[in-house]
């Protein structure tokens, strides 16, 4: 009992120390989460955050900015980028509606964020070579986002940004160029339709994974960044927040009863600060395409499906080990890496309660 107190003060401790001096942490959501869950789950979530900005940047439960995932159901028969929760046949709204109902009850608690992204959906089987499918999932963005502010656009207090919903890939982008067009088209029609709605800023999280990166293959992975950001949307005038996903959770596999399998696993100082190096030598080059890079803190595990990672693969996510994200948290603090939006609330809450559900209750 006493080693599983200390670990968990241990997160707190490295919280408490990284919020001030890397501009503190973010956190998404899915929307759908909402509904899945129901009130009596999330509502504790929003409470701790609302305790945190009471406290100030020195409480370990201080949270900067909010990120929404989706706003809108999605409408695929399968697990899809961004289609990962209830569909909206389940949920009684039609298809690509804005979750309203999910969002009225969420909106109270947007003025405790310094800024709240919002996300939309994606299109069924949006195919990024496909450029009118790529154009009509921009118009189809649009219009969630023009409903979405039109409810709750003028909400006291409240700031919001875009969040641009397919994730893509950082190696993927750096070494493969016909990728790279794609997801550039992608962008820049989704950065264009959004902007249109509403000049706000973008905010972006591609993987890290699932290539743990060779020096000679971050080479070429930097220099294809430096042609997206510095080239074609460096003239597009709307420079994009990048909180790249450190993959230290989705290549952390876990079983029962308690074993965490780091075996295949990335790691701070081998994936994520090279990474973060490299990204931001961009942005000091071109800050026209690129404004500001953090990390996206994994705070998860997967419980392999017949050993497959993947939500979408059926994969169970699950927190990460308090342990393994204290270590985390120190290493990127040693490193000066700043901390972005991170997935997600709900494991963030589960770890930051940790102490309570295992010392407190049920004794």
């Amino acid at each position: 009992m006493a080693y599983t107190r200390s670990c968990i003060v241990s997160v707190f401790a490295i919280l408490a120390v990284a919020a001030p001096s890397c501009n503190g942490l973010s956190l998404f959501l899915r929307t759908t989460w909402l509904n899945e869950v129901g009130e009596q789950v999330w509502r504790p979530w929003f409470e701790l955050i609302k305790r945190g900005r009471l406290e100030g940047p020195s409480s370990p439960f201080y949270i900067e900015d909010l990120a929404l995932q989706n706003t809108a159901c999605c409408n695929s028969p399968a697990k899809y980028r961004g289609c990962l929760g209830p569909k909206c046949s389940d949920l009684g709204y039609e298809p690509y509606s804005l979750l309203h109902r999910e969002i009225d009850q969420l909106q109270e608690y947007f003025p405790l964020f310094d800024k709240v992204h919002i996300g939309t959906t994606i299109m069924t089987g949006l195919d990024l070579s496909n450029r009118t499918m790529v154009d009509e999932n921009a118009a189809l963005s649009a219009r969630i986002g023009k409903e979405f502010l039109e409810r709750y656009g003028n909400i006291t207090g409240t700031k919001y940004g875009w969040y641009l919903t397919d994730e893509g890939s950082v190696p993927d982008l750096g070494m493969d160029k016909s990728y790279r067009t794609d997801m550039f088209h992608y962008l820049s029609s989704s950065m264009k339709a959004l902007k249109a709605v509403k000049d706000m800023d973008f905010l972006w999280s591609p993987s890290n994974g699932d290539v743990s990166l060779n020096a000679s293959q971050r080479v070429t992975v930097e220099n294809g960044l430096e042609d997206l950001f510095c080239g074609g949307l460096g003239e597009f005038d709307a420079p994009i927040a990048l909180h790249f996903q450190d993959w230290l959770g989705q290549s952390v596999s876990f079983e029962f009863p308690f074993y965490y399998n780091y075996s295949t696993a990335f790691t701070c100082e081998k994936d994520t600060v090279p990474t973060y190096a490299s990204l931001d030598r961009i942005r000091a080059k071109c800050p026209q395409g690129l404004r500001e890079v953090k990390v996206n803190v994994e705070m998860f595990a997967e419980r392999l499906n017949n050993g497959e990672h993947g939500e979408d693969n059926g994969a169970n996510i699950i927190n990460a080990d308090p342990r393994e994200i204290a270590s985390r948290l120190e290493c990127y603090r040693k490193n000066n890496l700043p901390l972005g939006a991170s997935w997600a609330i709900n494991h963030w809450y589960g770890l930051m309660t940790y102490v309570n559900q295992t010392v407190y209750h049920p004794y």
